[in-house]
């Protein structure tokens, strides 16, 4: 029988549990948890596949430990590192709270057509 956090996988053979494989996938440290598994996208972001979807880390970090992410929010990161899938340097906020972060602190190319456009 299959215990309910474990998945069946290619063929029908019981994998590992996503929460271990996750885990097992970053450095814990005082600072940031820096993801040493696969990366995809602009930006370099951790990309995990949790027994259904392919999901970003620290999507998948902050739903292990808050719970769902509601509709129409986004994971935002407070450390700016998008490697960082500790949930504490993770926070909610929309799209547009994400572009004014990153326009705020100089980390968009286009930071000045991206702030006057949040304006």
């Amino acid at each position: 029988m299959v215990a309910n956090n474990t998945a069946k996988g290619h063929k029908g053979f019981v994998t590992t549990p996503a929460e271990q494989r996750f885990r097992a996938k970053y450095i814990v440290s005082d600072g940031c948890w820096l993801w040493t598994g696969t990366t995809q996208g602009r930006g370099a972001y951790p990309d995990f596949w949790d027994g259904k979807r392919h999901v970003r880390g620290h999507r998948f970090a902050w739903e292990q430990a808050f719970g769902p992410i509601p509709d129409g929010l986004v994971v935002m990161h407070t450390c700016d590192q998008p490697l960082c899938v500790r949930p504490v340097h993770l926070r909610l906020g929309t799209q547009a709270d994400n572009l004014r972060d990153m326009a705020t602190k100089g980390r968009s190319r286009n930071q000045h057509t991206v702030a006057a456009a949040l304006d």
